[in-house]
């Protein structure tokens, strides 16, 4: 767990090292189980990381859960967004963070309780990459930015820091379209200006770990 909270050099590679080991140790001895937190640590360890491609990285981890019999949730798919959110733009991660943002949204399509669906601090993130991967003026910007919110409103997940990160992320024309003229013109938005529909389920769906 140090390495995935360490920004040294190499510490991604140390964590997975590990990993490496402990799936191999698993493969002998099949009382040994690993778990989600398992691999979400790593994955973190590449999200903290400078390291080039991290995105790329921290998928093919969250890919080798299942085959090892270990289910993720929603806060190693969430992990895995973050990479993306901090990766260099010429890796083109947005693509990355899109899938696993639909894939988490179809997994839990018939169940809004399951461990794999979208919260808020999963959709906080997803802006936070429309944010940092999109030029400012970007049309394709806000095209992405509505998507997520959009998003975000119909599973009722807009609580203060998604609408924190909408500011920053929208262009204004869009956040007038998105939550109106006068809300879009304050300071800062907060989920007591905007229906409470939109945060229905917060409270409800975060999962403690």
């Amino acid at each position: 767990d140090a390495w995935s909270k360490s920004r040294a050099a190499g510490a991604p590679q140390r964590a997975e090292a590990i990993l490496n080991h402990l799936e191999t140790l698993a493969a002998k001895k099949p009382s040994l189980k690993l778990d989600k937190r398992t691999y979400s640590t790593v994955i973190n360890a590449y999200a903290k990381s400078s390291e080039f491609k991290k995105a790329h990285n921290a998928v093919a981890i969250l890919n080798r859960m299942e085959p090892a019999g270990v289910t993720p949730d929603v806060f190693t798919y969430t992990a895995v967004i973050n990479a993306c959110a901090f990766s260099h733009r010429k890796e083109q991660p947005y693509g990355i963070a899109l899938e696993i943002l639909q894939r988490m949204r179809e997994l839990s399509s018939n169940d809004a309780n399951s461990d794999v669906a979208p919260n808020s601090i999963t959709y906080k993130t997803m802006l936070q990459a429309c944010t940092n991967l999109f030029q400012h003026d970007s049309p394709k910007r806000d095209e992405e930015v509505e998507r997520t919110f959009e998003w975000c409103k119909e599973d009722g997940m807009c609580c203060d820091m998604v609408l924190l990160q909408l500011k920053r992320a929208a262009s204004q024309s869009l956040l007038s379209q998105l939550v109106g003229d006068n809300v879009a013109n304050l300071d800062v938005i907060t989920s007591e200006d905007v229906p409470s529909e939109w945060s229905r389920n917060i409270d409800r769906r975060l999962i403690q770990r």
